[in-house]
């Protein structure tokens, strides 16, 4: 993909955030490497992880202590409703 293509392509399709990231990435590496570029960026989150969400063995979990946990227990057969 030309160059120019791809911010035409950038420009109509991506906003906020997404563009940000294709900006970064571009930089870094012309847009035919978009795929390798985007790998090597490191990504802020905007979130605190310690008051997100997590999905995870209770193993993983035990590993990254919270001071609050709401632990939901599942198997392999039963998934809540």
């Amino acid at each position: 993909m030309a160059s120019s293509t791809a911010e035409e392509a950038a420009d109509a399709f991506l906003r906020g955030r997404a563009r940000r990231l294709w900006k970064r990435a571009t930089r870094s590496a012309p847009a035919a490497a978009l795929e390798l570029s985007l790998r090597k960026i490191r990504v802020e989150d905007e979130r605190d992880a310690s008051d997100a969400m997590a999905g995870a063995p209770a193993w993983q979990l035990a590993a990254s202590p919270r001071p609050w946990v709401c632990l939901l227990g599942l198997t392999e057969e039963t998934m809540p409703e």
